[in-house]
């Protein structure tokens, strides 16, 4: 495309430019295009009104990625906002024969001249008859030319899919930009979060965790994504074996499935209470969930009616203390109250918490204070069931004010 008519001084223009590709996302490619097109602008003598820049955007048929600054151009330019368009080369502008016509249809009527950079055989004056047939073989030819880049792309990555070699795309988490070999700090990462969904752990929770270890900002989607991708087992989407190395056993990878896929999951955002769907109500035997005292502390209330609403803090130290006691061997210090009862084989609670991979709980009575501190909700709670810990919670009783162990009964499965 060149011009259509002939540019006259003055005229008002828009500069557009665009590259397809950015690979190293400095955008030179579409600085050098600027740089020219502005001289070529200011040798006509036009006054530009406005710069249209797109960088790493393609513009063929195949290309999905939206053109809003080209859009928001050709909107204007029909509206007569401007009457020249400059950019560096016809296949620059588009590479769409059918967005070629609507260039064609204003330069049919005069309402723009556009103007490129490049010379020769990539010049095309759009006024005449011939002209216009050289422009459409030339977006004709540009649009062969996207076509045959993409069939050559598209069997090459079947090629390296049949190999069992990444196919490329966005780095994926876990693994360096090759595709293949291993990120520590992120593996580590994915292979903790597979044991913390099995404990019972949220996403959200393991999303913060994944943020603070690699500074940036990261979503539950994502880590659902990650956690759910055959890649962490070295296979392709479609199932087949790959050669960059597996992060987690085929095992792990079924039972993380499991619980991610399953319809009747609760919580996914984590609960907020110590108790929620824990703890029972002493009434009815449904089970407590968390909510706001009048006062606006945090509290415990029954799912199914309004038969308790005991402020939470004082419930779970209780509760915390019991269960520290019984996991650290100790006697409680505190009167225990009716039904706290804390016999049993801490042994077995050990290999509970080994097999809800919760290896790294202490269970000497200081280091087991410390962890417990340190420990997130998710935590606290998967230890709680691992510890098969059942907690029936009573009315506080209409006017004490000072926390009664006998409202909170607690017993042991195990």
């Amino acid at each position: 495309m060149a011009d259509v008519s002939s540019p006259v001084s003055g005229t008002r223009a828009f500069v557009y430019c665009r590259l397809s590709r950015d690979g190293d996302g400095l955008a030179l490619g579409v600085e050098r295009q600027l740089a020219d097109c502005l001289a070529l602008a200011a040798h006509h003598g036009f006054v530009v009104v406005e710069q249209f820049v797109e960088n790493d955007t393609g513009a063929s048929s195949r290309s999905r990625k939206a053109r809003p600054k080209y859009a928001d151009m050709l909107r204007r330019v029909q509206a007569g906002e401007a009457a020249a368009v400059v950019c560096y080369s016809s296949s620059r502008l588009t590479r769409r024969p059918r967005e070629f016509e609507d260039w064609l249809d204003l330069a049919d009527t005069g309402q723009v001249s556009v103007v490129t950079v490049t010379a020769g055989a990539g010049q095309a004056d759009l006024s005449t008859a011939q002209g216009r047939m050289v422009g459409r073989i030339l977006a004709a030819a540009d649009a062969l030319e996207s076509e045959q880049l993409s069939e050559r792309a598209r069997r090459e990555r079947a090629q390296r899919r049949a190999a069992g070699r990444w196919v490329g795309g966005q780095r994926p988490f876990g693994w360096e930009p090759d595709g293949m070999t291993i990120r520590p700090l992120e593996a580590e990462l994915v292979i903790q979060a597979a044991h913390d969904i099995l404990a019972g752990r949220s996403l959200r929770s393991i999303a913060a965790d994944w943020a603070t270890a690699t500074g940036r900002s990261q979503h539950r989607s994502r880590v659902r994504e990650v956690l759910l991708n055959p890649r962490v087992v070295a296979r392709g989407r479609d199932g087949q074996a790959t050669n960059w190395p597996a992060l987690l056993d085929e095992a792990t990878f079924v039972a993380v499935r499991s619980v991610l896929t399953d319809p009747t999951r609760r919580h996914p955002r984590g609960a907020s209470r110590l108790l929620t769907g824990i703890g029972t109500c002493a009434l009815c035997a449904a089970t407590l969930h968390g909510s706001v005292t009048g006062g606006g502390h945090p509290a415990y209330r029954c799912s199914k009616a309004r038969h308790l609403d005991r402020r939470s803090g004082p419930v779970d130290q209780f509760v915390t203390a019991v269960l520290m006691g019984r996991l650290a061997q100790e006697e409680l210090r505190a009167a225990p109250g009716p039904g706290t009862v804390a016999h049993g084989d801490p042994g077995a609670i050990r290999g509970r918490l080994d097999d809800a991979a919760l290896q790294g709980v202490p269970l000497d009575a200081t280091a087991l204070t410390e962890w417990w501190a340190e420990a997130d909700m998710d935590r606290r709670r998967a230890v709680l069931r691992a510890a098969e810990m059942t907690i029936t919670v009573a009315p506080a009783g209409r006017g004490r004010k000072a926390f009664d162990p006998a409202t909170v009964v607690i017993g042991w499965l195990g």
